[in-house]
């Protein structure tokens, strides 16, 4: 009986045979003028890093009035993919996807870069004008991420209005834009709502657990904190929850800035001191995790990690060692020879996490 729920895998041999087969089938279409045959055979070409001979499809799809096709040939001559860099040509064209095929991602792109610029034009009328365009009818296809950005952008020029006076303050439509933000997955919009609603625990403790849900390094420091802490205003003391959210703060993420990992790195301290000591009725005492966090830490430039490893790598007599090498054995090997859980769990996840480390820092 056949099962819908069983993945089907395909060995990298067939792959290659079902690429080659859609792109005879995409041909055929495109010879009958399909202009979606032509949008997704330069997608298609485009993932190959083949960006001639994509944007030679995404020419053929504007030539056809295909929406999205134009926007695709904009970016070709934004970028400079497959196309001269022409800036002015790039924004006629987003201008044509977005005006005539009703293009979300062509209106999102033009306000952006009326508002920063991108194109070599700033308008904050013109930036809100598409911004407002794109947020308001969402359709299956857009990036959600991109709608959030939208919205929060909204935000601040309302909350504030325009230096030019083009766009005057207006408080209540602000908030209408950073709440849709959050809605759509801005954890920078959450962080915003908590903020504003400090003075309310309850509201307070929802939208900073709704960021921390999303992977919020801020987010889940606060509420480690709170949790850990015995004179939080937010919530009671629950050492489990609070351990549980350190755990999380320290784990392997995509963060953007130094003082973000500096933060983490503090959070991944903490988190091995707690290994080391242990929590009553919550976590026993492990040496093997506590290396592992310490070590991690001391990766990252945290003083107090460091002079900790100095102190494990004299009390486990490994003062033969680099401090560098007697870190890379308890990270990589654990101090017995048997990686951490924590080790298993973080190459897992890093994984997920192309070309990213959280063993160095990221410039």
């Amino acid at each position: 009986m056949y099962n819908e729920s069983k993945d089907i895998t395909f060995s990298p041999l067939m792959k290659k045979a079902y690429k080659r087969q859609a792109i005879r089938i995409l041909k055929d279409l495109a010879k009958q003028n399909y202009s979606d045959a032509y949008l997704y055979l330069g997608r298609i070409y485009q993932e190959k890093c083949d960006y001639k001979k994509a944007a030679k499809y995404f020419e053929l799809a504007y030539q056809n009035k295909n929406a999205l096709g134009t926007f695709e040939l904009a970016q070709c001559y934004q970028f400079g993919y497959g196309k001269t860099k022409n800036f002015q040509l790039a924004e006629t064209l987003y201008r044509k996807a977005a005006m005539v095929g009703y293009c979300q991602p062509a209106m999102l792109h033009l306000g952006m870069s009326y508002l920063f610029g991108t194109l070599g034009r700033k308008s904050i009328k013109e930036a809100v004008h598409w911004l407002e365009k794109a947020t308001a009818s969402l359709s299956e296809n857009v990036d959600k991420v991109l709608i959030a950005k939208a919205c929060y952008e909204l935000y601040k020029i309302y909350a504030i209005g325009s230096d030019d006076e083009s766009i005057p303050q207006d408080f209540e439509e602000a908030i209408i834009y950073l709440k849709m933000s959050a809605e759509y997955g801005s954890t920078e919009a959450m962080l915003e709502i908590s903020n504003i609603e400090r003075n309310n625990p309850e509201k307070l403790l929802y939208w900073t657990k709704k960021a921390a849900e999303m992977d919020c390094l801020e987010a889940q420091i606060k509420l480690a904190n709170w949790y850990l802490s015995d004179q939080s205003d937010v919530v009671s003391q629950d050492k489990a929850t609070g351990f549980y959210w350190l755990k999380q703060a320290s784990l392997p993420k995509n963060l953007q800035t130094d003082d973000e990992r500096r933060n983490q790195g503090c959070m991944q301290f903490i988190l091995g001191t707690y290994y080391e000591t242990g929590i009553e009725n919550v976590q026993c005492p492990d040496e093997n995790e506590a290396l592992y966090w310490f070590g991690i830490s001391a990766k990252l430039g945290i003083n107090e990690a460091i002079e900790k490893v100095k102190e494990k790598q004299v009390e486990y007599n490994f003062e033969d060692s680099t401090i560098s090498d007697f870190i890379s054995q308890v990270i990589d090997n654990g101090l017995y020879g048997k990686p951490s859980e924590s080790s298993l769990e973080c190459q897992q996840i890093l994984k997920d996490l192309p070309n990213k480390s959280h063993y160095s820092l990221q410039i």
